[in-house]
């Protein structure tokens, strides 16, 4: 009985000498020596539940922080209810689905977290208020948001930002392709500019112009069976097409741009308040 008590402090506190090495590997940003040290121990090393869940978080954890966010949900996910760890992991688990476009699954994951906290249920409202922003769905954000109180400092800038985000998305005006490619045939560049791309549009203006003046020079002069207006008249023509298809084709990048850049900033957003909290 003697021996068998000693054996589980020796345990309890190698466990313990682990966590501060792997608290050292985590300081150091070497997450992906973190990764394979936790792998190694979680195969070869008699562990109780609680070490279990511990290095299964810790793991999460390190594969997170390396942006690999498959294996991170799975051992977030392997973290057990019955742990300290298990709220975080929650937290961190949604967080990693959201970066992996799984929204809905986010979503299912926080809102079967209870939570008596006032501070950590905020949280829980902030995320779910920034998953909805990221589904683009603003009404439902408007019910989360309405539980920001900004009285806690790890969660008041980030609520603030949400709501710039809300406001900016608001406002944010639909490109139309039909109108890009119009202007571009009545000036070429002009749709470009529309998509706010000022120097592809004088790029365009000057490259086309540069080719349209000696097509049209050599039709005043010597009319449309002279060669150099054939030649010149066939780069232009090919040149004014492109432009306008170009243009069209800015409208999907505008848009594309625009989501992404929004969302990289919902996604810190998500982000910074799940470190001030757990770290």
């Amino acid at each position: 009985m003697i021996f068998n008590t000693s054996c589980v402090f020796c345990q309890k506190r190698n466990f313990s000498s682990d966590i501060r090495f792997l608290n050292y590997l985590f300081s150091t940003r070497d997450y992906k020596g973190a990764s394979e040290w936790i792998n190694f121990k979680l195969e070869n090393s008699p562990l109780s539940r609680n070490q279990t869940d511990t290095l299964n978080y810790y793991l999460g954890k390190s594969y997170y922080f390396q942006k690999d966010f498959t294996p991170a949900t799975t051992y977030f996910n392997k973290v057990s209810k019955s742990s300290g760890l298990h709220v975080e992991s929650t937290f961190y688990c949604a967080l990693n689905l959201s970066y992996m476009e799984e929204y809905d699954m986010a979503e299912q994951k926080l809102r079967k977290l209870t939570l008596n906290d006032s501070m950590l249920f905020e949280l829980k409202k902030l995320q779910l208020a920034g998953l909805s922003l990221l589904k683009r769905d603003t009404a439902l954000y408007r019910s989360f948001s309405t539980y920001f109180t900004q009285k806690h400092h790890a969660l008041s800038k980030q609520e603030i930002n949400l709501d710039l985000h809300y406001n900016n998305m608001k406002k944010f005006k639909k490109k139309s392709k039909f109108l890009a490619g119009f202007m571009s045939a009545a000036v070429p560049g002009m749709g470009k500019l529309y998509t706010k791309r000022p120097g592809e549009a004088l790029a365009t203006f000057f490259k086309t112009g540069l080719i349209g003046l000696p097509a049209l020079e050599a039709y005043v002069k010597r009319g449309s069976s002279d060669a150099r207006f054939i030649i010149f008249g066939s780069l232009f023509s090919a040149l004014y097409i492109a432009n306008i298809w170009g243009s069209v084709l800015s409208v999907n990048v505008y848009r594309t741009e625009l989501n992404s850049t929004l969302d990289e900033k919902i996604l810190l957003d998500l982000h910074i308040p799940l470190r001030s909290i757990f770290n």
